[in-house]
């Protein structure tokens, strides 16, 4: 579109673009929104998710599993292996992810990641290993599932004493005022 301009001793064209910029806005909505909820859902389902290229070791972790690793997001995501000695050393020995980066396939493995107050989170973790273009390993998408009830118990104390036993009809905790025991 050329727009003309004028003045008393010459007249000029510009040359502009107009465009509709609704639809974008509204994508960028919707990205967002849709964003906000994964964030939720990670948040209440205790879920991260990282990513590696395998081939240069560069990762990206979200903030859910920094916090699993209770370390700071703005150090930036760390090298394989210093995730790994973060580790409870029970469990560095039996890590299978360095493994599993040298053929493509689905893979799990339980572990407990090291706290700075000395206690341990248990977290599973399902990944998979992704072929490239030339067939041979080029990514690993993981996920992080905090277990808090493992990471409770392991902090708890040991009872020493059975609980007390609840009447007839009574919900316990595990079953909630809603869910009568059988």
């Amino acid at each position: 579109v050329l727009s003309p301009a004028h003045s008393a001793c010459f007249s000029v064209c510009i040359p502009c673009t107009l465009s509709d910029v609704t639809h974008a806005k509204a994508l960028e909505g919707r990205a967002t929104r849709q964003d906000e909820l994964l964030d939720t859902a990670q948040e209440f389902g205790r879920l991260g998710i990282w990513e590696r290229q395998i081939p240069s070791g560069e990762g990206r972790w979200d903030k859910h599993v920094f916090r699993f690793w209770d370390l700071d997001p703005s150090a930036g995501t760390p090298s394989c292996s210093s995730a790994i000695e973060q580790m409870h050393p029970e469990d560095r020995m039996s890590t299978i992810y360095p493994e599993s980066t040298r053929r493509a396939g689905r893979y799990a493995q339980r572990f407990r990641v090291m706290q700075r107050d000395g206690s341990a989170r248990w977290i599973h973790s399902p990944w998979e290993v992704r072929n490239g273009s030339r067939g041979v390993p080029q990514r690993a998408l993981r996920s992080l599932l905090d277990d808090p009830a493992a990471s409770d118990a392991s902090r708890a104390p040991r009872a020493r004493h059975a609980p007390p036993k609840l009447p007839d009809g009574a919900p316990s905790p595990a079953t909630g005022p809603h869910h009568p025991t059988p």
